[in-house]
């Protein structure tokens, strides 16, 4: 009798298991809900800059149920730019950096949403590229905005002079962006790479703004051009007498061919991708 009743007990316990598993790869193979979470970072006046790492992996039961990730949406405000991302059906990445100031404090937050979906669901097609990119402000840390769809919006500048690119970062404030680390140099010339991303993080084809940062010759404010001291005949003290002062300025470059560095995160749809690696 004790055997009999061992024998079906574990029996039973082995129909029970079995039927869980099934209900939970069920349950998992309807699911097309989100994974969201939201983050809020901050670093004190004086700080070193921080790069946070957000990692989310699909969990295995999800993926062997025939369920992935199908899309992504990351914001991102306040003093933070992306400088990585990367997307396969399984596992999702983001690299946000958050620049700190000697004045003030600085802080943002990222707000990270993954949509889960069947396997067979296909991509977002891919976005063309931005439309009129513009280069703006202070010619040492400019700003910059274009016409884009897709988000985040991706700044990436190469020295021209130089060969080589100095500053990549990815904004989602409705296509503009900043250089937020770092400075450009005097009498040097870049070009400004935009790219746009779709729901995929698969990034656009890029536009280019080609630019130069040096000095022109314009009416000093003081004496409005004309050297001296109003209602006086002392020659004005901030342009010497000149009439025109040197002012660091943004100077758009002609149209030009620009064979870019390759791209971080140039791969194939089926591969991972990688964006805006500085």
């Amino acid at each position: 009798m004790t055997l009999r009743f061992l024998g079906s007990l574990c029996l039973y316990l082995i129909v029970f298991c079995l039927w869980l598993v099934g209900e939970v790869h069920a349950r998992a193979a309807s699911d097309t809900g989100e994974v969201a979470s939201q983050s809020y970072l901050e670093l004190p006046a004086g700080a070193r800059s921080r790069t946070y790492e957000f990692v989310f992996v699909l969990p295995e039961v999800e993926f062997e149920a025939g369920v992935v990730f199908t899309a992504r949406q990351i914001t991102v405000d306040g003093d933070l730019g992306i400088v990585e991302e990367s997307m396969s059906r399984t596992v999702y990445v983001a690299r946000v950096r958050l620049v700190a100031s000697r004045e003030r404090p600085t802080k943002g937050t990222v707000s990270i949403r993954l949509t889960k979906g069947a396997a067979g669901t296909p991509l977002p097609p891919p976005l063309p590229a931005p439309t009129d990119p513009v280069v703006f402000g202070d010619p040492f840390q400019p700003e910059f905005i274009c016409r884009a769809e897709g988000s985040p919006v991706l700044f990436r500048l190469y020295d021209r002079d130089h060969g080589d690119e100095v500053w990549a970062r990815a904004f989602t404030d409705g296509g503009r962006g900043r250089l937020d680390e770092g400075r450009l140099c005097l009498g040097h010339r870049y070009v400004l790479e935009v790219r746009q991303a779709n729901a995929w993080a698969r990034y656009s084809p890029a536009a280019w703004v080609p630019f130069r940062v040096d000095k022109v010759e314009r009416p000093c404010p003081s004496c409005q051009g004309t050297g001296l001291i109003p209602d006086t005949w002392h020659p004005c003290p901030r342009c010497r007498g000149q009439g025109w002062l040197d002012c660091p300025t943004l100077i758009p470059e002609p149209a030009m061919d620009f064979a870019p560095l390759p791209m971080a995160g140039d791969v194939s749809e089926s591969a991972e991708a990688r964006v805006a690696s500085p």
